[in-house]
């Protein structure tokens, strides 16, 4: 019997609207090495997306290298196996790999396309025997699938392909390599239950806000069919953070990530799973999620401006009693009409000194109702059709968050650069 936790987008380093989330990350950090070290797990899988970005803060790379020196010395699990996702630089990331091996961690941080068993993990039994095999796939980008489809099909590939074939070929190039990587798998671990991890998009997986899971085409493709993963006892996956399955059979797995993200994410439960596996290949596997605690409360306000003060009150009151914390929110005027200035500075007032941060601010409401005063461009005028001021005014306007006075100074700026005029 084996048994691993499957967690994955940490994001290490991310912030909310500047707001800086250390605190939040060593606390999921502290409480998943409580897990481990409950659990003792055979395997702990990050399947991508550790650092929010290819150039992590120092801090941020603190938190990480701290949680893996603490887990590895104090064994709270046999294996630690960590892929790269489309945050992650994959120099970065492997950069510590000789000194990580060392600890019983084994980073793949990218694709190599002539050795499909560089990617492959065996977890062994005390005696040496193969427990479980893993085939550690990182995020493959549309330069790597485009590589791996012409490895797989021993010839060139010529300019001035259509992007029809260009779509069908990446997709050729993912089935071949997770191919190359399970067969590769099976062969070093007969017999054993087979774990597949990767990070990328699936067919019919849900993805929970496009803004916070940015990245989520690869080379225009929207997502990759699942059926690559026929006869994988586990599907480990990365790249969405709202925690599901894929297809039937309960088998393929996002663990999503462990804080919310964004305020679209705010309603979400965050887990890690736990995961056990019989002897053999094809026993019943056993997958237990483990909500993360929430360690720092999101909540959205929207309405008309009378409504979000009210509800605003409201949790004023009742917040101590419901998490005696810090709660952050977005407020989003979503009715009503007029200026919001006086709104906006109402709210600070209200909220001055109390344990509520407002982190966003928008202005929801349909541009018709607004009495903005920028320039209304019909759907159908092409931006052929419009004069550069026209189409500068036009973003202007999207920028909801700004006052009119401050919509007429970028408008009389922009037309100076544009036109001149002084």
């Amino acid at each position: 019997m084996v048994k691993i936790v499957h967690t994955s987008d940490w994001h290490l380093g991310a912030k909310l609207h500047d707001r800086d989330r250390a605190g939040e990350q060593r606390s999921f950090l502290d409480w998943l090495y409580g897990v481990l070290e409950r659990e003792h797990p055979d395997a702990l899988l990050v399947s991508g997306d550790v650092f929010d970005v290819r150039q992590p803060t120092t801090a941020a790379q603190s938190l990480y290298y701290d949680f893996i020196a603490r887990a590895a010395k104090e064994g709270v699990c046999s294996r630690i196996v960590v892929t790269a996702g489309n945050h992650d630089s994959a120099s970065m990331l492997a950069a510590a790999d000789e000194v990580l091996k060392r600890l019983g961690v084994t980073v793949i941080a990218r694709t190599q396309v002539t050795d499909a068993s560089s990617e492959v993990v065996v977890l062994r039994n005390s005696d040496g025997s193969a427990a479980l095999g893993i085939a550690a796939v990182p995020y493959l980008n549309d330069g790597d699938l485009l590589t791996l489809w012409r490895a797989a099909q021993g010839t060139p590939v010529e300019g001035g392909d259509s992007s029809a074939s260009r779509f069908a070929r990446l997709a050729d190039g993912f089935r071949a390599h997770y191919a190359a990587v399970l067969s590769a798998a099976r062969t070093a671990a007969p017999g054993v239950p087979l774990v597949a991890m990767g990070h990328a998009c699936l067919s019919h997986a849900q993805v929970s806000d496009l803004r916070s899971e940015r990245g989520r085409q690869i080379g225009g493709l929207d997502s990759y069919d699942a059926s690559v993963f026929a006869g994988v006892d586990y599907v480990a996956m990365g790249h969405l953070h709202l925690p599901q399955t894929v297809g039937e059979g309960n088998r393929i797995w996002y663990a999503g990530s462990p804080l919310q993200m964004s305020f679209d994410e705010a309603e979400q439960k965050k887990f890690v799973n736990i995961v056990t596996f019989g002897d053999r290949a094809g026993d019943p596997v056993e997958v237990r999620q483990e909500e993360v605690p929430i360690f720092l409360p999101l909540r959205r306000f929207h309405g008309d401006p009378k409504a979000i003060k009210k509800a605003l009150k409201t949790a004023l009151k009742s917040l101590p009693a419901e998490n005696g914390g810090d709660l952050c929110t977005s407020v989003q005027v979503t009715e009503g009409e007029g200026e919001l200035s006086r709104f906006w500075k109402e709210l600070d007032g209200l909220l001055a000194g109390s344990p509520i941060t407002v982190l966003l601010k928008e202005d929801g409401r349909p541009k018709a109702k607004t009495g903005e005063g920028i320039r209304t461009v019909s759907r159908d005028q092409s931006l052929r059709a419009m004069t550069p001021l026209e189409i500068a005014e036009l973003r202007i306007g999207e920028e909801s968050h700004l006052t009119e006075e401050e919509r007429a100074t970028y408008s009389r700026m922009v037309s100076q650069l544009i036109g001149g005029v002084s």
